[in-house]
């Protein structure tokens, strides 16, 4: 049984479905906006990345076993057919083995929010990441990983503001994001000294 908790992230899921449409590589966007949209943005960072997503989450919080999904908590599928990463697609646990999230139509291409049985996704099921909704708590994520996220997606915040003038560049995310929050970082300490010296 579902607690109150993982009642409001599945009733934000289901109020998206078709005719919506999402990009064929917004999946964890979707489960983002979906814990966003129920009451909980802090959660996990938002991204557009599952194996960001995945990185949120401790080992702890990470299960092989299926049979281990609680509502709310996330499946991911894998691995990438084309790039072989581990982590490939993820989805919004509803019970009784069926997920909620967004889907490509192989045919038609056109990708949609739907309710599935775990085992008719492609790729297959590969983890579960507990969120602990269900029983009434919150996620801690790893604080190193979730530092990693903020800095990515404060890093792709201030890409964004520069349009598609610059290229993606591996590792530059990262590395903005470090020297946005060390400038923040001296900033405070300024502000510090300024305030202590009167």
């Amino acid at each position: 049984m579902a607690g109150e908790k993982a009642t409001q992230i599945l009733a934000a899921a289901g109020k998206h479905g078709p005719p919506e449409t999402w990009c064929s590589t917004c999946c964890a966007k979707f489960v983002s906006q979906v814990f966003k949209e129920a009451g909980y943005p802090g959660v996990f960072a938002s991204t557009n990345s599952v194996p960001t997503l995945v990185g949120e989450f401790l080992p702890s919080q990470r299960s092989s076993v299926l049979a281990d999904a609680q509502p709310a908590d996330l499946i991911v599928f894998g691995p990438d057919p084309v790039t072989k990463a581990p982590y490939a697609h993820v989805m919004i646990y509803e019970g009784n083995n069926f997920v909620v999230g967004t889907v490509t139509d192989s045919e038609t291409g056109i990708t949609t929010v739907q309710r599935k049985d775990v085992g008719a996704i492609v790729p297959p099921f590969v983890l579960v990441l507990q969120t602990g909704m269900a029983a009434g708590q919150t996620v801690d994520l790893n604080p190193v990983d979730a530092a990693n996220a903020v800095a990515t997606a404060t890093a792709n915040a201030i890409t964004a503001g520069f349009g598609t003038a610059f290229a993606w560049v591996p590792g530059f995310a990262l590395s903005a994001g470090i020297l946005v929050f060390a400038a923040v970082l001296v900033w405070t300490g300024v502000k510090e000294v300024v305030n202590a010296s009167g």
